[in-house]
């Protein structure tokens, strides 16, 4: 860390993630002050739980969220572990985060595609999953193995 004549303070992280505290002190020669403080150096969290993408008509969809964060203490206070909390960013209506299960009553939605966005924020920064999720009929001719183009279309013309 470096303090140039004109009061830039610069540093380098080299990726050191966390609370970095430092102290500088000025003088004029007669009198002297020291600052004390700290830089946080953050990374985004990653969302690792990978998204439910399909439902039955008429059931519950649940989708449990899990993230990681390289940053494990608080950028408030660094006496404090760093939370990860999730929100919806967008997705069909009744669709909440309930304990960091994604759920949704699908009984009174039609059949088809619809988008959801989830956020993971550790305090600092928002990371966000945007994916489809399918409701599905309740009829044993549905390949759900099959590509989703084809899927889609035996989706829209039942639908229809």
């Amino acid at each position: 860390m470096m303090l140039s004549p004109q009061g830039v303070l610069s540093w380098k992280s080299h990726n050191l993630v966390g609370h970095h505290p430092f102290e500088i002190q000025l003088t004029d020669g007669i009198d002297s002050v020291q600052w004390a403080a700290s830089i946080y150096v953050n990374t985004p969290p990653i969302i690792t739980s990978e998204p439910v993408v399909s439902v039955t008509e008429g059931e519950r969809y649940e989708y449990p969220l899990f993230a990681m964060d390289e940053n494990t203490i608080s950028p408030n206070d660094s006496l404090i572990e760093n939370t990860i909390i999730f929100s919806m960013a967008q997705g069909p209506d009744g669709m909440k985060i309930e304990n960091n299960i994604l759920v949704w009553e699908t009984d009174d939605n039609p059949i088809g595609e619809y988008t959801a966005a989830i956020l993971a924020s550790d305090g600092v920064q928002d990371t966000i999953q945007i994916f489809p999720v399918f409701i599905i009929p309740v009829h044993p001719d549905i390949n759900l193995n099959e590509n989703k183009t084809n899927f889609i279309e035996k989706i829209t013309n039942q639908a229809i």
